[in-house]
């Protein structure tokens, strides 16, 4: 599997296709069906957005030299706008999963949220807590209930907001792939959402994590994973499929 960023040219579906276009549409969207991302599922689709804050996204972020060398080689932030954007665009929900520095005298820390809390991460109130500008929430937008556990299910409203708006296909985005990306991963498929990774839409300290997640553990707590490139094509496939056949 190739986790590396997923940069090459993108198909456009877009444009009107005359009755070549139309003709196929049908035909598209019962194939889509049974693809990652099903037309009619589309208003009961949303995207995970994990911890985009400052300090894990601007390099002067405390966090941010924790993921830098992988965010580089993936084009992180860039994929992290462009899945947003296009999410928008198609009318999928956006929701925002926000997290809050581990206590320092929390008792049995782990030796990773030891080093997360020394070195102050997400603290309320500072400028590494506040969202990363180029992605922060709009109206309409869905922000859980802050956390302080690595996934964000447990402790939060995530699963209630999540089932109030009828979601059941989560994209999972953002964070850090083998803490909080795959910890929630894990949690939304034992609730019995369907769970697509976007691989390089998430970074690491290295790329044994990336990979330890991305290809060894996907099948545990993912139904697919996938690149930017593949989410841009189905979404454009999804809106024309549906346009074409008035819906």
């Amino acid at each position: 599997m190739t986790i590396r960023g997923d940069n090459g040219p993108r198909r456009s579906f877009d444009a009107d296709g005359g009755e070549d276009a139309t003709g196929a549409a049908s035909e598209l969207l019962m194939t889509l069906e049974k693809e990652y991302l099903p037309p009619r599922e589309l208003a009961r689709t949303a995207v995970l957005l994990i911890d985009p804050y400052n300090d894990l996204l601007d390099s002067q972020g405390k966090a941010w030299p924790a993921i830098a060398d992988v965010a580089a080689d993936v084009g992180l932030l860039a994929n992290l706008k462009g899945v947003v954007e296009e999410a928008r665009t198609s009318g999928l929900c956006i929701v925002y999963l926000p997290k809050r520095s581990v206590p320092r005298n929390g008792a049995y820390l782990t030796p990773s949220q030891r080093a997360a809390a020394d070195a102050s991460w997400f603290v309320r109130g500072s400028w590494g807590a506040e969202w990363f500008p180029d992605l922060a929430p709009r109206a309409g937008d869905i922000i859980a209930s802050e956390r302080v556990a690595v996934g964000a299910f447990a402790g939060t409203d995530l699963g209630l907001q999540l089932r109030a708006l009828d979601i059941v296909r989560l994209v999972v985005v953002g964070g850090i792939a083998n803490e909080a990306l795959e910890a929630t991963a894990r949690a939304a498929v034992d609730q019995g959402f369907h769970v697509t990774l976007v691989r390089d839409a998430t970074a690491a300290a290295n790329w044994d994590a990336m990979r330890a997640t991305l290809e060894a553990n996907a099948p545990h707590c993912a139904h697919q994973v996938i690149g930017t490139r593949e989410f841009y094509d189905a979404l454009a496939c999804a809106r024309l499929a549906l346009r074409s056949v008035g819906r």
